[in-house]
């Protein structure tokens, strides 16, 4: 595989809780079989560069990635993936959503009216609940039981979101960003817990 890794240049907003997030372009197909072998290698070279130790089972993909310090995430679409970490306590999930996929049917099963509404670009409803849901590690939930809310504009292409629990009132600690990178949504979220 002859690719580079994008470094997504996180705003301000995110200093403090540390996370490294890449954008992985030209891979190949979801489809071939050393596809998500080929990505979690990327992401062993990442983490390397930045000087940290590779998970002994990080080639394994009958696993989840796991570290002893970092929260990681990993995330694949047709042509293009996204992974990312960040520093333990907190937790991040990355997705990663080729637009075109994400159908209005879909989107109405998982989504309420209101968030649907509220959302300035609904493909990115789809990424952004993912992430959440991959940030709650330990929860035992559904994803319609995440609710995005509190869309905030950084540029016409990127957002910035909160998160909460639908059936109570108590917000998801933490903060989401989602943007557009070729045909993809992609979103990730660092859970503070």
């Amino acid at each position: 595989m002859h690719t580079t890794p994008e470094v997504l240049l996180l705003p301000t907003e995110f200093r403090s809780l540390k996370p490294q997030v890449f954008f992985v372009s030209n891979v190949g197909s979801d489809t071939h079989p050393n596809y998500r072998l080929q990505v979690r290698q990327l992401f062993s070279e990442c983490l390397r560069t930045h000087r940290h130790l590779v998970p002994e089972q990080m080639n394994d993909l009958s696993f989840r990635p796991r570290h002893d310090n970092l929260s990681l995430s990993v995330s694949h679409s047709l042509n293009a993936s996204a992974f990312g970490w960040c520093d333990k306590p907190s937790q991040i999930g990355v997705d990663i959503e080729v637009i075109e996929r994400l159908s209005a049917q879909v989107l109405k099963r998982v989504c309420s009216r209101e968030e649907l509404e509220a959302c300035p670009y609904v493909p990115h409803l789809w990424t952004a609940k993912e992430a959440v849901f991959k940030s709650l590690q330990t929860e035992n939930n559904v994803i319609s039981n995440v609710e995005i809310l509190d869309w905030r504009p950084k540029k016409e292409t990127e957002w910035f979101f909160t998160a909460k629990w639908r059936d109570r009132e108590e917000h998801i600690k933490g903060i989401g960003f989602s943007c557009l990178k070729m045909d993809h949504s992609l979103s990730f979220f660092v859970h503070r817990p």
